[in-house]
C-alpha cells in the first residue's frame, strides 16, 4: 500500500520539521508549499514499510549563484531565496536539505540516483548546522 501524495507531502514535512531544526525558520506550511510544488526536486528514500529513512531536495543553478550559496548572499532558510533558487536551472545542484536518521548510506543512495539522472557539473550541500559548505566537482 503507498502513500497518498497529500499525506506524502505532509509526512516529509513532517520528518524534516522533526529531524532539521535548522530549517524552524520556515514554517512548516511553507516547507510544505515548496516540497508539493517541486516535487521532481524532492528525494524520499523509505524502507520496506514505506517508512521514511532520509529527505533530501535540490535544486539546479548556474556557477554565479552557487558562488552567491557558498558566500552566504543566498540563504537555504529565507523562503524568497528557496522560492528564486527552486526555479533557476543550470549545471550545478545544490541540496537545500538532506535528512536522514539512518546513516549517511541513506543520503548516498538518492545522491547517486540525482547524479545519475542529472549528470550535475558540481554537487553541493551545507553541513546539518549550515556552517559548513561542501563541494564536489563532477566534471570540468
Amino acid at each position: 500500500m503507498g502513500v497518498s501524495t497529500i499525506n506524502m507531502y505532509q509526512e516529509v514535512t513532517d520528518y524534516i520539521w522533526k529531524n532539521y531544526p535548522q530549517l524552524h525558520g520556515l514554517s512548516p506550511e511553507i516547507l510544505k508549499n515548496l516540497i508539493s510544488k517541486h516535487p521532481g526536486k524532492l528525494i524520499v528514500e523509505r524502507d520496506i514499510n514505506f517508512n521514511i529513512l532520509g529527505v533530501g531536495f535540490f535544486c539546479k543553478m548556474n556557477d554565479i549563484d552557487l558562488a552567491r550559496i557558498k558566500d552566504g548572499e543566498l540563504l537555504v532558510t529565507s523562503v524568497l531565496d528557496m522560492v528564486y533558487l527552486l526555479n533557476q536551472k543550470g549545471d550545478n545542484i545544490h541540496f537545500i536539505f538532506a535528512v536522514t536518521t539512518k546513516g549517511i548510506n541513506t543520503i548516498l543512495k538518492g545522491l547517486r540516483n540525482v547524479i545519475d539522472w542529472e549528470r550535475p557539473k558540481t554537487v553541493s550541500w551545507f553541513s546539518q548546522n549550515l556552517k559548513c559548505f561542501n563541494i564536489r566537482t563532477l566534471r570540468g
